[in-house]
């Protein structure tokens, strides 16, 4: 799906927690998970929640995942 837009700082890292999320529970489609995830760095970037960290910062970053892990009860 390409939107014309940037990617997301910190999609690869998104994405590769929906891949882990999908291993690891049977009920979880990777497909959906990585939409569902790629969606949550979108909202969570147009939120500007992520603004002043960088890849320097995995509290940071951990916490916005955990965050969105919460929200999409994964």
């Amino acid at each position: 799906m390409a939107t014309g837009r940037a990617a997301p700082p910190f999609l690869d890292r998104f994405l590769a927690a929906a891949d882990a999320a999908a291993r690891s529970r049977p009920d979880v489609d990777q497909g959906t998970a990585r939409e569902v995830f790629r969606e949550a760095a979108t909202l969570i970037d147009d939120g500007l929640v992520l603004d002043g960290l960088d890849g320097h910062d995995p509290d940071g970053v951990a916490a916005a995942y955990e965050g969105a892990a919460a929200v999409l009860q994964l």
